[in-house]
């Protein structure tokens, strides 16, 4: 079964492509400003853990934690509780509890409640919920896994594993998938949305429910 209504999926392209500009790239002109009740430095590992109402600034881009770890000569940054990350045109918004960031291979994972708002260019809002958030930059992927939501306007999607791939322009939905847009619902054991032509194919068991 084919249909060609519009779903939300092309979110999660924008937030690829917003993960990846945020690389940390620190510069004369764009310096990393770190605010925070406590830090404490380790000689041996080169650690640096930033702790208490953490504010961490660079090129407009705005990080806020309980605790952020930072190591100088490794690619990850840890930051814990209370996550929460802004571009700074106020159009992309991450929460989460825990969150993890390879900057070599610009790999996120989001895990803890994650949550994402993203507001277009039309000021419309998208909302991705998941157990675990993966966002593969280098790869052109980005995964969701475990209780999936996603909300735009009137549409809302329901699964257990969102798997987007930019290269081949879709997104496979596993895990009792549901699509619903307005009062009406596709149902299958696997969905599979094709981002550049807006459309859904849904296989075996499928299930439509049109008003």
């Amino acid at each position: 079964m084919t249909t060609s209504k519009p779903v939300i999926f092309l979110t999660i392209i924008s937030i690829c492509g917003i993960m990846e500009s945020q690389e940390l790239k620190i510069t004369k002109s764009e310096p990393l400003e770190i605010s925070a009740k406590s830090v404490i430095g380790n000689n041996k590992t080169k650690e640096i853990v930033y702790s208490g109402d953490v504010i961490v600034k660079h090129a407009g881009n705005t990080l806020k934690a309980e605790k952020v770890t930072i190591l100088p000569d490794s690619d990850k940054i840890v930051a814990e509780k209370n996550v929460i990350f802004s571009n700074k045109e106020n159009t992309f918004e991450m929460k989460g509890g825990y969150t993890e960031y390879y900057k070599s291979n610009k790999y996120l994972l989001v895990r803890e409640s994650p949550v994402f708002h993203l507001n277009d260019k039309d000021s419309i809002e998208t909302t991705v919920k998941g157990d675990q958030i993966q966002i593969f930059n280098e790869e052109d992927k980005a995964i969701v896994k475990g209780n999936v939501e996603m909300i735009r306007e009137e549409i809302k999607v329901l699964c257990n594993t969102a798997d987007y791939d930019r290269k081949s322009e879709k997104i496979i939905l596993d895990g009792n998938p549901k699509v619903y847009k307005n009062k009406d619902t596709y149902e299958g054991d696997k969905i599979i949305i094709f981002t550049k032509k807006r459309s859904l194919i849904a296989d075996s068991n499928v299930k439509a429910h049109i008003y």
